[in-house]
This record gives structure tokens, C-alpha cells and sequence, in this order.
């Protein structure tokens, strides 16, 4: 996120302020952390399609 931000803010130069950007980002930055906790607690919700597909792993 931070490339796309600085990425930003060469196109725009001075018509924006990098903190604005930033504090545009924040929402975004939360959900993404917001669902790598849900994934880490519990991983069947990313898992559910590899193991509908090719069945369980049982080592």
C-alpha cells in the first residue's frame, strides 16, 4: 500500500499531502488486518475451497 501511496502522490505532487493519503488508506488497512486476525483464528474460512475441490489432506 505504501508504493501505491507514494505512487500517488508523485502524480498529484502538490495539489495533496501525503498524510492525506495515508489517512485515506487507514479504513482499507484496518479491514485487511481485520481479516488476516479472522484468517489466522480460523483458517477454514481460506481453506474451504481447496478442500471442497480436492478433498481433505490427512497426513
Amino acid at each position: 500500500m505504501a508504493m501505491s501511496a507514494y505512487y500517488l502522490k508523485g502524480v498529484l505532487g502538490d495539489q495533496i499531502e501525503l498524510m492525506d493519503i495515508f489517512r485515506g488508506i487507514m479504513p482499507y488497512l484496518a479491514i485487511v488486518i481485520g481479516i488476516m486476525v479472522l484468517m489466522y483464528q480460523f483458517p477454514e474460512i481460506a481453506l474451504w475451497l481447496p478442500d471442497y475441490l480436492f478433498g481433505k489432506y490427512i497426513p
